[in-house]
């Protein structure tokens, strides 16, 4: 078979890359918008990024024995370099776009696509980005569709006092059950609904005792994690200042983290003045400058 034969048949299967990537993301956005939570814990990511990086490594081998330097050029000798390097960048463009598609995109996509299967999730950001916002909002689309979900400001931990008591204290948890038992019973009831019911504390770097934070993470927090991980159903969420990631979480990068930036530059922030102003139907008689 001819060389750019070979390349030509080469990238039929890079096509087949993006499509199915498309398509697994479509299906992932299209079950949790239905609410089919275990149906899109239950799709393997692994083997996307597996199957995206094989036909990555086939090209590259394909191009690699093909040896494009050695392409030769029959046409006119004042458009030889033109074309040589023309052709050169056409082959090695599919290549590039799927390195940049598993670089760029997949790993980051994927990392919070898979954040569903995992107990915890911990959101970081500077002040005033947005934590609370998210945070509430979660909540917000919840109730709105009638599903249950646990927001607990992290202010109100102005003691030493252990997380569980602080929260038997706020839920007005009975004394004849353990918090065990409160536990199960959300887990029972996220089974119920077909979901997974959110615990949220927004704020950790909120909790003070004394002007100074709180010792309740550094004594509790880690023990608290580990009992919402051996429930079911039940996913702690957790918003902190970036800057108190080592100090509450003793790492840098915490594991099951994502960053939030907010409106960080000016485009971004105009876009969503405009789109403010068009949901509410406002008449902007202010420009907005630099």
């Amino acid at each position: 078979m001819r060389k750019k034969e070979k390349v030509a048949d080469a990238t039929a299967p890079l096509k087949d890359v993006v499509i199915k990537t498309i398509d697994q993301f479509k299906q992932s956005k299209e079950f949790l918008q239905k609410n089919m939570l275990f149906e899109a814990q239950a799709i393997n990511w692994d083997n996307l990024f597996t199957f995206v990086q094989n036909a990555l490594k086939t090209y590259r081998k394909v191009i690699e024995e093909s040896d494009i330097s050695e392409i030769k050029y029959t046409g006119e000798s004042q458009n030889e370099l033109f074309i040589l390097d023309d052709t050169r960048w056409l082959v090695h463009r599919p290549e590039s776009i799927i390195a940049n598609l598993l670089d760029d995109f997949l790993q980051y996509e994927m990392y919070k696509c898979k954040l569903i299967n995992h107990s915890e999730l911990k959101i970081f950001g500077n002040a005033g980005v947005g934590k609370t916002h998210i945070a509430c909002n979660i909540c917000d689309e919840r109730l709105n569709n009638g599903l249950p979900a646990l927001f607990i400001r992290g202010s109100l931990f102005t003691t030493d006092q252990s997380i569980e008591a602080k929260l038997r204290e706020i839920f007005d948890i009975p004394s004849s059950y353990s918090f065990n038992d409160f536990l199960q019973a959300l887990s029972a009831a996220a089974e119920a609904y077909h979901t997974r019911i959110p615990l949220i504390i927004d704020g950790l770097n909120e909790a003070t005792s004394e002007g100074a934070l709180s010792k309740v993470w550094e004594k509790y927090l880690k023990g608290f994690v580990y009992e919402i991980a051996q429930i079911k159903n039940v996913v702690l969420i957790t918003t902190c200042r970036s800057s108190y990631k080592k100090v509450i979480w003793d790492d840098e990068y915490p594991p099951y983290s994502m960053d939030v930036e907010g409106f960080d530059t000016y485009e971004v922030t105009q876009e969503a003045i405009e789109k403010y102003f068009k949901e509410y139907k406002l008449r902007r008689i202010l420009h907005w400058h630099r």
